[in-house]
């Protein structure tokens, strides 16, 4: 939970003042949520949700800077898909999750963060809702409705 409160210090730091946020936006906001988390720890590993994020912040940055993706509500999913993929990579990563044969339960949480930022906007788009929250508790929103009313994945529990 430190690690995530510090990915979203920085993050909500990058979005202080702005109302809606453009993919350029986003991608500074994980930018800085990344530089935060990994500034805080002491000697990073690899195969934490400091990994998940890193992936993922790299994955937007390269959407945005190279055109890729300009919409918010296309680089949601292409930063779900990254993540995802990353996490399922760090038992590679960490003898002892491979050894419990379990995904880092921080990079789970994270996928589920954006998982439900993905779905919301999906939800908004679907209803042509017009809901216009503060960036931060939209995040956490979007979390609660993921957990609320998708199951969990049996790869991303804790043995």
């Amino acid at each position: 939970g430190v690690i995530l409160s510090l990915i979203f210090r920085g993050f909500s730091k990058a979005l202080k003042g702005l109302e809606t946020a453009d993919s350029k936006a986003l991608a500074k906001a994980l930018a800085e949520g990344t530089k935060a988390a990994y500034g805080a720890v002491m000697k990073p590993t690899e195969g934490t949700i400091l990994t998940v994020m890193r992936v993922m912040t790299e994955t937007a940055e390269d959407a945005y800077t190279k055109g890729i993706i300009t919409d918010v509500s296309d680089l949601l999913p292409f930063m779900y898909k990254a993540a995802d993929e990353t996490l399922q990579k760090t038992p590679d990563m960490l003898p002892a999750l491979k050894q419990a044969g379990v995904v880092d339960s921080g990079g789970a949480g994270l996928i589920y963060i954006v998982k439900g930022m993905t779905y919301w906007d999906f939800v908004l788009k679907k209803t042509s809702a017009s809901l216009r929250l503060p960036l931060i508790p939209y995040c956490l929103l979007s979390f609660s409705l993921v957990l609320n009313t998708q199951p969990m994945r049996k790869d991303h529990t804790v043995k």
